[in-house]
């Protein structure tokens, strides 16, 4: 018999009322799926029985609807932070079924007002927040249209950088060959420790950022491997730092990871700049790429599946127009074009090893060192970090030793034969605060995160060279880099630190030296950041310039704002009908509106109406520092610094 269907509808809500007579004998009923006619809610269910025909006798009913619950979804891999700028940033998850998209964030654990969905429904999420302000903590939340899976929590935060540029404090962790829990027991055991470790000895001042230096997945890359040796390793670190990473040798094994094509398990998992999306020069790829973070720039290579084809003569004949591979050229482009106090480059291949692989023998380090470490030094990077060894090993400040370590000479090679720490020898001292030629790189080989493999660890370079499970703090604060080589037990294992630039006497200078965030004005603490006081105010608040660096304007109003003398206060009342963007939202501040306080919740419209002019009443000394703030905010470096140059009219001239 042929079934007969109808709908039926109700409240504006369509039930389907499915009548349905199936049949495949006169004795056996037939079976049809109808959870395809349902809809959330209630519906209504009705099924009529015929005799097969006027002459047939018997008939029987026996129905039944069964209830499969809808699966359970779950975190295969915990949220991960990529690509974080000071306005943007990638959140990305995955689910253990198919699910839409959604990302919810805020200035507050309790108040994501924001919004993000991506059409579709998929296992791996990614998703491209945008509009974010500099310099702020940010809260999300993952999940689905309907259910939050992770988030909403001092947990799910992370702070956006500063513009590049800015001093401003920044903590850095760097792991290397940490991805041995995918394929020992011992592997989690030791890079539990190593995690432990950093914990220990960050207590309650967790990095800025994380570099990843290869070798994150063993032992051939494949997709499992970067779950189990990675994702399930870190799940509390990657939900609150921004994660930036460089391939190893085991990335490329049988799973398939491939460079030239950006395709595999490795380039599926992560987000990276392909477009100076984070600063720097634009590469194309995600094999290799760089970013700023404030007074920081960092250049990542690909030394395993990238070609690393150079000019002929590479240790003399540095960056010829149009000359080696794209890789090689993009590096020369990338350093020529940054301006930033200390850069750091990070890739596998170490230049120099004697730990469980030698630099003397193995082609991908002997050419790093040939090809590329003349590239670094001619351009001024202060820090190369790499793994691949499975040890710890640090060099002495270097300058020109391109061959095998036999040739090594500390009266030809060494700019600073010196231990570098602060409490031996002394600091690493460089003349010029930005890239400076020539003035020596220290080689750090960072690859002892969840394994160590031992080695003759004797390389001439070496000041240090330890067969211990670690990794490596480095903080950058001001003109002054101190990197840190942290055991198990949260404990220093090595220290040293390179400054930069000439010691200003006097700190009244309207500059922050220290690059704590705060101008010093005839401050005696100004010269050491651990020692600093600084009270950056001004008696007269009422100046068009941001003093305690939190974001907002000193622009006064009838009455001077007391906020402005204590940065911890941050109470700055940048009067709203100025016609300038106070709280840096992108939205002109006018009368109309009065929460132009807070970025926030900020309704300013962007488009006042002419007559809302918004100078009526305000005192000619705050329009005088408006007109001032409005040639100021086109100049694209420190807000604070630069602000206060252009006041008292002095120059930066020995920034390059």
């Amino acid at each position: 018999m042929r079934p007969r269907e109808r709908v039926q509808r109700r409240s504006g809500r369509a039930a389907f009322v499915a009548a349905l007579a199936l049949f495949a004998s006169a004795s056996t009923a037939g079976a049809e799926a109808i959870g395809e006619f349902l809809v959330s809610g209630a519906s209504v269910l009705a099924a009529e029985v015929h005799q097969s025909g006027a002459a047939s006798s018997g008939i029987s009913f026996d129905a039944s609807l069964p209830v499969v619950a809808a699966p359970s979804v779950a975190l295969a891999r915990a949220p991960y932070l990529q690509r974080v700028t000071p306005n943007a940033g990638v959140v990305r998850w995955r689910t253990t079924v198919s699910t839409s998209t959604r990302v919810r964030w805020g200035l507050a654990a309790d108040s994501l007002w924001m919004t993000v969905d991506v059409p579709g429904s998929r296992t791996e999420h990614e998703v491209a927040l945008t509009g974010l302000p500099a310099e702020t903590k940010i809260f999300y939340s993952v999940g689905s249209a309907t259910q939050t899976l992770a988030g909403g929590d001092a947990d799910h935060s992370f702070h956006t950088p500063p513009v590049a540029g800015a001093r401003r404090p920044t903590r850095i962790w760097v792991i290397g060959d940490s991805g041995m829990c995918a394929a020992s027991s011992q592997g989690c055991t030791d890079a539990a420790a190593v995690r432990s470790g950093y914990f220990a000895f960050a207590a309650g001042q967790p990095a800025n950022l994380w570099l990843l230096l290869g070798d994150n997945a063993y032992s051939s890359g494949t997709d499992a491997q970067f779950t189990a040796g990675l994702f399930d390793v870190y799940p509390t670190v990657t939900r609150s730092t921004p994660m930036w990473l460089v391939p190893g040798n085991h990335e490329f094994g049988t799973g398939g990871s491939d460079s030239p094509t950006q395709s595999g398990p490795y380039y599926d998992s992560f987000t990276l700049p392909t477009a100076g999306e984070a600063g720097g020069v634009p590469s194309g790829t995600e094999a290799y790429y760089s970013f700023d973070w404030g007074n920081v720039h960092v250049l990542a290579l690909d030394s395993h599946d990238t070609s690393r084809s150079a000019p002929a003569n590479p240790t003399t004949n540095v960056c010829p127009p149009g000359q080696g591979g794209a890789m090689y050229q993009w590096a020369c482009a990338d350093l020529a074009a940054t301006s930033a106090d200390f850069v750091i480059a990070i890739w596998h291949h170490p230049p120099y090893s004697k730990g469980s692989h030698d630099s003397d023998a193995e082609s991908q380090l002997t050419q790093m060192r040939e090809r590329f470490l003349p590239v670094m030094e001619a351009y001024g990077v202060d820090l190369v970090l790499t793994g691949h060894s499975h040890s710890y090993e640090r060099s002495v400040l270097l300058d020109g030793h391109y061959g095998l370590s036999a040739t090594y000479s500390p009266a030809l090679h060494a700019v600073d034969a010196g231990d570098g720490d602060p409490g031996g020898d002394g600091a690493y001292e460089k003349a010029l605060l930005g890239p400076d030629p020539h003035s020596g790189e220290v080689s750090a080989v960072v690859g002892s995160s969840s394994q160590i493999s031992g080695g003759a660890l004797d390389h001439p370079v070496m000041e240090k060279s330890l067969d211990v499970l670690g990794s490596m703090v480095i903080d950058v604060v001001g003109r002054q880099l101190d990197a840190r080589f942290i055991g198990v037990s949260g404990n220093v294992l090595d220290h040293f630190r390179i400054v930069k630039g000439p010691v200003l006497p006097v700190c009244s200078n309207g500059m922050d030296d220290d690059g704590d965030g705060r101008v010093d004005l005839a401050d005696s603490g100004c010269s050491s950041a651990s020692g600093d006081s600084e009270v950056p105010a001004i008696p007269e608040c009422r100046n068009g310039i941001d003093d305690d660096g939190d974001g907002a304007i000193d622009v006064g109003g009838p009455n001077p704002d007391p906020g402005c003398n204590l940065a911890q206060m941050q109470k700055e009342a940048p009067q709203c009908s100025d016609l300038t963007d106070n709280d840096g939202d992108g939205a002109t501040d006018h009368p109309a509106d009065a929460t132009c306080l807070g970025a926030w919740d900020d309704d300013e419209a962007t488009n006042p109406p002419p007559s809302s002019c918004g100078l009526v009443g305000i005192e000619p000394l705050a329009i005088g520092a408006w007109m001032l703030l409005r040639r100021r905010r086109s100049r694209p470096v420190d807000t604070i610094g630069a602000q206060r140059h252009v006041r008292l009219g002095q120059s930066r001239s020995r920034r390059r």
